[in-house]
C-alpha cells in the first residue's frame, strides 16, 4: 500500500478532476473555501474514517487487508501563532491513541539548520517548536529532504506493527514542494535468532553447574576446535534454561508483583496472623529476583530495542539501474553480489612498497620491535578482556565479555 501526500495545486480544475472518478474524496472545506485538504483514495481498496479535522489538519482512521492505523495528514498555517495551535492539537491527540499512527503533509515549518539546506536565518525559538511537539507525541522521524517543510513522522506502533514501512521524497516536478511517497509493507516472517547471551543468567543456582560440566567435557581435535564445541554446548544448555526459567519474563514480573501487593494488603488487615507474616516475608524474598528483573524489562527498553531495530533495517534497497528492491532475500542477495565484486576485483596496477621512502622516515627501535614481537601473556588477555563493558555487544558466537568476566 502506497499513501502520497503532496502540496500542490490546481486540484479544482474539472480535467483533473476527470481523473479521479472512481475515488473517494475527504476534505476539510467547513474550516476554508479553498478546501486545503483533499484526502483522495480508492473506495474499492481501503476505508478512509474521518474522526477530526481542522484548517490545519484532517484526522482519519485507515482499514485496509486486516489492518488498521490512524493518519493525520497536515498543511501548516503560514503565521506561527496559528501554527502553535496545531502543535498543541497534535500533542493532545497522542495522549489518546494507542495504534500505529503517522502524520505527514507540509507543516512549514522546520526543526533546525539540518533540515534545510538553503534559505534565510532561521529562527532557533520558532524551530524548537516543532521539535518540542514531535518529542512530546512520541513520534519518530529520520528523513532529510532539500527543505524539510513536508516530511512524515511515526509513533512507537508504527515501529512494530509496519517494520518494513518506510517513505521518500520524490521530485518536485509542476510544484515547489516535494511530495512525500510512504510504502507500507507487510512484515516478513522472522528467521529464527542467533544465541545471545544475557548477563542475568549468571544469577541463576544452576549456572555455576552447567558452565563446569560444559567446560569439562573432553573433545578431539586442536584447541580452538575443543573451544567452539564446549562454547556451542553451553550455549544450548543456558538457552533452555532461558525457555524453563526466564520465558514471559515480563507477565512474571506482573504476577508476581500483584501476589506481593495481595500479602501486604492482607498484612496490614491481619497484623497479628504470624503465618502469614511468615509467608510474605519468604515470598517476597525468594520473588525479589523477579521484581529486580522486571524493572530492567520496563517500556523505555523495549522501545529502544525496537527504534533500534528499525534503525538497522534495510526495507528498500535500490539499484544502479534505478530499480527498488524490497524482499530481504533480494537485499541479502544485492548486498553480497555487491561486496563480492569490490574485495575480488584484482589491481594489476598495484605499486610495490619503495623501502627508501620508508628508510626516510619513522623507525621502530630494537627495543620497540622486542617488545611487539615478545609472545602475549595471560595477564595482558585477561585485562583486556575485563576492560570491555559487560554490556557491550557480543561476539558472532553470541557472548559477551560479561560471560568470560563471571565464568
Amino acid at each position: 500500500m502506497n499513501i502520497l501526500s503532496w502540496n500542490i495545486r490546481g486540484m479544482n480544475e474539472p480535467l483533473k478532476q476527470a481523473e479521479l472518478y472512481d475515488w473517494n474524496l475527504i476534505e476539510n472545506y467547513e474550516f476554508s473555501n479553498l478546501g486545503k485538504i483533499w484526502i483522495i483514495y480508492n473506495k474499492t481498496r481501503i476505508k478512509v474514517l474521518k474522526i477530526d479535522s481542522s484548517d490545519q489538519f484532517v484526522h482519519c482512521k485507515v482499514e485496509y487487508d486486516n489492518n488498521e492505523f490512524e493518519w493525520t495528514i497536515i498543511y501548516g498555517a503560514n503565521q506561527l501563532m496559528d501554527r502553535q495551535i496545531l502543535w498543541h492539537k497534535l500533542v493532545q491527540m497522542s495522549s489518546r491513541i494507542t495504534s500505529p499512527w503517522m502524520i505527514q503533509g507540509d507543516f512549514n515549518a522546520v526543526m533546525g539548520e539540518n533540515d534545510r539546506c538553503v534559505g534565510n536565518e532561521l529562527d532557533s525559538n520558532h524551530a524548537s517548536e516543532l521539535k518540542d511537539c514531535i518529542n512530546n507525541s512520541g513520534l519518530l522521524d529520520d528523513r532529510r529532504i532539500w527543505r524539510r517543510l513536508d516530511r512524515a513522522f511515526v509513533n512507537e506502533d508504527w515501529c512494530v506493527k509496519f517494520q518494513n514501512s518506510f517513505f521518500e521524497a520524490g521530485p518536485s516536478g509542476i510544484s515547489d514542494h516535494s511530495p512525500i511517497i510512504v510504502v507500507i509493507q507487510n512484515n516478513e516472517i522472522r528467521r529464527k535468532g542467533s544465541f545471545m547471551y544475557f548477563n542475568f543468567w549468571a544469577d541463576h543456582p544452576d549456572y555455576k553447574s552447567i558452565i563446569e560440566e560444559e567446560w569439562n567435557k573432553e573433545y578431539r581435535g586442536y584447541t580452538m576446535y575443543k573451544i567452539v564445541k564446549k562454547l556451542k554446548a553451553i550455549s544450548f544448555r543456558l538457552k533452555n534454561l532461558n525457555k524453563q526459567q526466564y520465558s514471559d519474563i515480563s507477565q512474571r514480573v506482573s504476577n508476581q508483583r500483584v501476589l506481593l501487593e495481595k500479602l501486604q494488603n492482607d498484612i496490614q488487615n491481619d497484623p497479628l496472623n504470624n503465618h502469614l507474616s511468615e509467608e510474605s516475608f519468604y515470598k517476597q524474598k525468594s520473588r525479589i529476583q523477579w521484581l529486580q528483573l522486571g524493572d530492567s524489562n520496563t517500556k523505555y527498553f523495549h522501545n529502544s530495542i525496537k527504534q533500534r531495530r528499525v534503525r538497522n533495517s534495510i526495507p528498500v534497497l535500490k539499484l544502479d539501474s534505478g530499480e527498488q528492491i524490497t524482499k530481504k532475500e533480494d537485499i541479502h542477495k544485492e548486498i553480497t553480489r555487491y561486496y563480492t565484486n569490490m574485495f575480488s576485483k584484482s589491481n594489476s596496477n598495484r605499486r610495490h612498497i619503495d623501502r627508501r621512502v620508508i628508510s626516510q622516515g619513522t623507525r621502530v627501535s630494537e627495543e620497540e620491535n622486542r617488545l611487539l614481537m615478545r609472545s602475549i601473556s595471560e595477564k595482558e588477555v585477561k585485562s583486556a578482556v575485563f576492560s570491555i563493558g559487560s554490556d557491550k555487544a557480543a561476539g558472532p558466537d553470541g557472548y559477551n565479555s560479561f560471560f568470560f568476566k563471571k565464568s
